[in-house]
């Protein structure tokens, strides 16, 4: 399918192939496409792709200058252009071939997108996305579906009138045919593994031929009844015409005979291996039955043991009841008495706890008094030291101060009297002896001393307590300091703690959804093989069916000379192999010859100046 945005509008193109499940596809995504559009989605052309080979294909974009799948139709779409094909799809990729000769660069200019991705954010979100007008930007788009089948415009330019109820019905009646198809391959093979043996199926292939002719096994062991029924023989219906075998009717043979050799091969490994198995099973299993009846007869050995024990233990258990009734009854009357002793030593010993609590109380009692009144004398005595200390350094002081006052009182006397005399002795002559004046200035000497050593002291004593008071502030300061460290680091280490449990905690819950999202990828992506595998299953079945309903010649399909070259040349390793397994000598030996001669005429015709 194709379609493109123009002025507001979507137009839509429709190819439609013979295969009937593109064909069902392309008829899904039209009327997904109609509901989607709510009526402003208009059909305005339809687009028709090669179906025979891409060589077709890219010849009709070549030749055909208008017109659907022409030059101008790929040109219009230029540049931005998306294609959207599947793995099995031809026509999808001869496309791409021919975008790649008009010199467009994939990934700039056009992209391919694998329609059957249906993951999110794939190729088929994005085509329903174009369609619906969803969040994708509106690019040009052109999509080819479908594989092998000739061109039926008939049938879109239908479909395009038809009802949801109609494509509804078109598309039960494409399934009932497939289930009709079905039932009679497998009736088919019921009624040929049933019938009488005279044909082999297993190591050799049916050959293409039409009805009328018989086939005839040439191996000897085809008629041992030993062997399973897909491998005796069968009777088949006679051909009326053998036609001559090309390459893939050869190829089909020698890959028949391989596969039923392997599978053979592969059958004796497997037999050989189960009776391995079998040995060492048989072997583990005898061993462990000679384990088990060592077990059992060790276990009734011990089981004898434990009886006879048990009784000799039972006879002295009797006597010893025995004694313990007695020893019981005379335990009982001395328990007696020593209850009595008991309850009188009880009550003794209570009556002297409770006195000697009561002098406890009465010594903690007097003790306590005792310390509070020797505190009371220690503070009071304290008290009068202060104040004795207080009034003596007052004291102190005092006298100081009056000594101090006395001897500049006095020294102001002695130099008024200094000055009155001085005038007087100045004329008089000098009568004061030596001795005298040296006995004065010691005198003054040793007054100066006791003043200096008083300050000196004093001095002392202050910074003795200054000093005091700043080693009692720094040690409490540095106290406060160590605490405040201690603190923090208790602080830091808790929240390091709680960090670190939470990184275990952030890397556990990313393991787990890492695993989740791990395990949902593992599952969508086999789901998706899985869909993948039986959608090419099913594919093989209803081509192989319908080939068989035909009845038919696969020349007859559309293979022409050209083809079987082709095919001869690529394959040429498989027909050398063939020859060097002498298969069919007559028929493969020539094929190799002229397929050697067309690598030879290739190789000329790329490089002509050798």
């Amino acid at each position: 399918m194709s379609s493109r945005f123009a002025n507001g509008r979507c137009e839509l193109g429709v190819a439609f192939a013979r295969c009937r499940r593109c064909r069902r596809l392309c008829i899904a995504l039209l009327s997904l496409a109609v509901a989607l559009g709510n009526g402003w989605l208009q059909p305005s052309f339809l687009v028709g792709q090669g179906h025979r080979s891409p060589e077709t294909t890219a010849r009709r974009a070549n030749e055909e200058d208008s017109g659907p799948g022409g030059q101008s139709l790929l040109s219009q779409f230029m540049p931005g252009v998306v294609v959207f094909g599947a793995d099995y799809c031809g026509p999808c990729k001869a496309l791409c071939r021919r975008l790649r000769s008009l010199g467009l660069e994939e990934g700039s200019a056009w992209h391919y997108v694998d329609s059957e991705d249906f993951s999110a954010g794939g190729g088929a979100d994005m085509f329903n996305s174009l369609l619906g007008a969803a969040p994708f930007a509106p690019l040009p788009l052109l999509a080819v579906l479908g594989t092998a089948g000739p061109i039926e415009l008939e049938a879109g330019k239908e479909l395009l009138g038809l009802s949801d109820e109609e494509l509804r019905l078109v598309r039960e009646d494409l399934d009932s045919i497939e289930r009709n198809i079905l039932e009679k391959v497998q009736r088919r093979r019921q009624v040929r593994s049933a019938s009488a043996p005279r044909g082999i199926s297993g190591s050799k292939p049916q050959p293409t031929a039409l009805a009328g002719l018989t086939l005839v096994s040439d191996s000897p062991d085809s008629t041992d009844p030993t062997l399973p029924p897909h491998m005796q023989l069968a009777m088949v219906p006679k051909p009326l015409l053998l036609k001559p075998p090309d390459c893939f009717d050869l190829w089909r043979e020698y890959d028949s005979i391989q596969h039923a050799k392997e599978q053979m091969e592969a059958k004796r490994r497997r037999q050989e291996q189960e009776k391995r198995y079998r040995e060492a099973l048989d072997e583990q299993v005898h061993n462990a039955k000679f384990r088990q009846n060592g077990k059992a007869a060790e276990k009734q050995q011990d089981r004898d043991v434990v009886l006879a024990q048990v009784e000799r233990e039972q006879a002295d258990v009797a006597k010893e009841q025995i004694k313990k009734v007695q020893a019981k009854a005379v335990q009982k009357q001395a328990s007696l008495q020593f209850l009595a002793r008991a309850e009188k030593q009880k009550l003794a010993a209570a009556q002297r706890a409770q006195a000697e609590q009561a002098a406890m109380d009465q010594t903690l009692q007097r003790e306590g008094q005792y310390r509070q009144q020797e505190f009371e004398r220690r503070q009071q005595h304290k008290q009068e030291e202060s104040a004795l200390m207080r009034q003596q350094f007052e004291h102190a002081q005092r006298l100081q101060q009056q000594a101090k006052q006395h001897e500049k009182e006095e020294d102001v006397r002695r130099a008024a009297e200094w000055a009155q005399l001085a005038p007087q002795a100045s004329k008089r002559p000098k009568r004061t002896p030596a001795p005298i004046s040296r006995m004065a200035e010691a005198a003054v000497e040793q007054q100066k001393a006791k003043e200096a050593a008083l300050d000196q002291l004093i001095e002392s004593n202050c910074r003795a307590h200054t000093q005091k008071q700043l080693d009692s502030f720094f040690a409490q300061k540095e106290e406060r300091a160590r605490r405040t460290r201690d603190m923090y680091a208790a602080i830091k280490q808790q929240a390091e703690s709680n960090r670190k449990g939470e990184d275990r905690a952030d890397l556990w819950q990313a393991e787990v959804w890492r695993e989740s999202a791990e395990a949902a990828a593992a599952a969508d992506r086999d789901k998706k093989l899985a869909k993948r595998a039986a959608r090419k299953e099913v594919d093989a079945c209803l081509f192989d069916a319908m080939m068989r309903r035909a009845g038919a010649h696969k020349s007859e399909k559309g293979i022409g000379d050209h083809v079987r070259e082709r095919e001869l040349l690529l394959n040429r390793p498989l027909v050398q192999r063939m020859v060097n397994h002498e298969f069919r000598t007559d028929h493969t030996e020539p094929m190799l010859k002229k397929a050697l001669t067309a690598k030879q005429l290739q190789v000329s015709a790329r490089n002509p100046s050798e």
